[in-house]
């Protein structure tokens, strides 16, 4: 998905590499995350990102589980990711995207927890491309409402709601606290 000229992004829904780094409220992306190449095609590129959600649900197994909190995991691929050097405003915005990518590992494991049933009748697949279809619009808002990081306003305006619908969705952390 293409937010400008110069931000690149790539949301993977497939199980990721062992180096990826898991979304941790405590531990905010830095320059050294990003562990990829700027693409040669794109000069002007200043930032590549690489998010993706781990979902491990079989349906033999979502009967006896309570939540669904440690089967849906939020990932950043520093392999797969670059930042521009230096790019303090490029690297806020890819923590926000980092942010709004476990607010969608949480609204994922509501819904998987909302629709039990739909998931033990092997729908579960459905539940996770609504969630998939909301978030991608989100992103293209977030990105034009931001001006991909450089629009202080806007930046503020969704990190605040971002940690706010974090907040809300607590209960659908990886790790309950």
């Amino acid at each position: 998905m293409r937010l400008s000229a110069s931000i690149i992004l790539m949301f993977i829904s497939i199980p990721l590499h062992a180096q990826d780094i898991e979304w941790n409220d405590r531990k905010r992306l830095t320059f050294e995350s990003f562990e990829g190449a700027q693409d040669p095609t794109r000069p002007d590129q200043k930032l590549a990102l690489a998010f993706g959600l781990e979902v491990k649900v079989k349906k033999e197994d979502v009967r006896y589980l309570e939540t669904f909190n440690a089967q849906v995991v939020s990932l950043f691929a520093p392999g797969q990711s670059w930042i521009e050097k230096g790019n303090k405003s490029a690297l806020r915005f890819a923590n926000l995207l980092f942010d709004l990518n476990e607010w969608r590992a949480r609204e994922v494991r509501k819904r998987l927890a909302e629709n039990q049933q739909r998931v033990i009748a092997g729908e579960g697949n459905m539940v996770y491309e609504d969630v998939k279809t909301e978030f991608d619009r989100y992103h293209q808002t977030v990105g034009s409402e931001t001006d991909s990081g450089k629009n202080e306003t806007g930046m503020m305006t969704w990190e605040t709601r971002v940690q706010e619908r974090l907040i809300a969705l607590a209960e659908y952390c990886k790790k309950r606290k």
